[in-house]
């Protein structure tokens, strides 16, 4: 990971297939995410509480599931790794992954909106 330029990353909701238990070498590089009151707003985003799927609650995630915002954590461990910033992770890698799917894809709203606009595209959203 460290020899890899950031702009050939991309992040995306399947990585990890669940959180980065401590279990997990990449762990350590979470610490400071989890232990330091100054990045508070971030943990609740990326690593929000875990709940059996029959107590699901909005602001949970459900144990042992896929779930998006576990895309933070990694984002978090590259910019550890890398030694940038967790914004910097974000920009490049969200400007790689519009280089990489096309103009169908908006910075706008991150939404795609199918291909170019001919015939066959449908607006998906």
């Amino acid at each position: 990971m460290r020899a890899l330029p950031l702009d050939r990353i991309l992040l995306e909701s399947d990585c990890p297939w669940c959180s980065i238990g401590a279990s997990y070498a990449a762990h350590a590089l979470l610490g400071d995410l989890i232990n330091n009151a100054a990045h508070a707003e971030a943990k609740a985003r990326y690593v929000p509480a875990a709940v059996k799927k029959e107590r699901w609650a909005p602001g949970k995630a459900v144990k042992g599931r896929n779930e998006p915002c576990t895309t933070g954590q990694v984002a978090w461990c590259v910019a550890k790794l890398k030694g940038v910033a967790l914004d910097e992770v974000a920009r490049v890698t969200t400007q790689t992954a519009l280089e990489l799917f096309g103009p169908g894809v908006g910075e706008e709203d991150g939404v795609w909106h199918g291909g170019d606009g001919g015939e066959g595209d449908v607006e998906q959203a």
